[in-house]
């Protein structure tokens, strides 16, 4: 049986990899093909990355492939950089899968570090991206590496799809934004446009959930507005239930995105789903059946896609229909479990 080590961040702390691999952990015991195993790494100081490093080497003899799993930004670049430039001496099979993607330190390494890319991961045996346009820029840089762009995963909570009724225009319609709080992830626009839906006379109402550096600015700013709703970070529970009272998922973002779990989770939970084209998100939102992919930076453009979603039942009740099987096929952890291992089941 192969044997897989796969380099993660620390897996107790919130992030996209971390969730990532702690859903594709959960099923792992229920494949027996495949031994896969997991080293942790992310210390913050010099003595602490010696020791991940280290450890990292205390498992590497034991393992037949290493799985890496970087984002495009410089700290896990030059970290995961190093273990790739080790598996490359020593001569193990390595595969890399690029998880976030920084378009300023894209710019800066095509300036100033292609060199340090293709050193690090110019002979990898497998790359993984989340976007077509990752997978283009990649293979810019390094024309024979073997590139395919792959999902995200989340984790299932129902056992049967939510049955979701046709919305109202004189019923109250709840909006959910779920993301960290930064204002690149569109949260401004998002209010805008319920403010702007509003004002039409629908009701319409924002549930905004997570933390962030934008949180307390938020907050105060729209103190005001009972129709905006503030609710922290949320998790279990509380996140659940955010899911199935919303009625439509709203994530306007322009930052530089991989593809967010949170967009996997509200289709999970049958939300339609509008958003922008950032990073995989326009790789994965097939519209019209899943939802509106609209211009970033514009309130109007959300604003007319849920007015869109409101009037026309037929259209909201297919979405809603549509999005719990299509993403239980594309990214239930299982099946992505299954194609990123199979070639190595015995």
């Amino acid at each position: 049986m192969k044997t897989i080590l796969v380099v993660t961040p620390k897996l107790s702390v919130p992030g996209g990899v971390s969730t990532f691999w702690n859903c594709l952990f959960s099923v792992r015991s229920e494949v027996k093909k495949v031994n896969v195993i997991n080293h942790q790494v992310g210390s913050t100081n010099l003595l602490g990355a010696v020791g991940d490093l280290i450890g990292f080497l205390r498992l590497f003899f034991s393992a037949d492939i290493v799985f890496l799993n970087p984002s495009l930004q410089k700290k896990s670049f030059i970290r995961d950089g190093i273990y790739s430039l080790v598996c490359r001496l020593l001569g193990k099979k390595t595969i890399v899968f690029f998880h976030g993607w920084n378009k300023q330190f894209e710019e800066k390494l095509e300036r100033k570090l292609l060199k340090l890319f293709l050193l690090f991961f110019g002979r990898v045996d497998q790359v993984y991206v989340l976007s077509n346009e990752f997978k283009q820029r990649i293979n810019k840089w390094c024309p024979h590496l073997k590139v395919n762009v792959e999902r995200t995963t989340f984790q299932p909570i129902l056992s049967t799809d939510l049955c979701r009724n046709a919305l109202n225009p004189k019923s109250n319609t709840k909006l959910l934004f779920l993301s960290r709080l930064e204002y690149e992830k569109g949260i401004e626009d998002a209010i805008s446009a319920t403010l702007q839906l509003r004002d039409t006379g629908l009701d319409i109402d924002l549930d905004v959930a997570g933390a962030g550096p934008a949180l307390k600015s938020l907050k105060s700013k729209y103190a005001n507005y009972s129709s905006i709703r503030f609710h922290g970070n949320v998790q279990g529970q509380a996140k659940n239930s955010l899911f199935e009272h919303a009625h439509i998922f709203v994530l306007p973002t322009y930052y530089g995105e991989g593809l967010p779990i949170a967009i996997l989770e509200a289709m999970h939970f049958s939300l339609p789903v509008i958003s922008c084209d950032a990073g995989g998100i326009k790789d994965f939102l097939k519209e019209p059946e899943c939802g509106f992919i609209v211009p970033s930076k514009s309130p109007a453009h959300i604003a007319q896609a849920v007015q869109l979603l409101i009037s026309d039942s037929k259209k909201y009740k297919s979405i809603c229909e549509f999005n719990p099987a299509y993403v239980k096929r594309e990214a239930h952890p299982q099946a992505l479990f299954k194609r990123l291992f199979e070639d190595f089941y015995e």
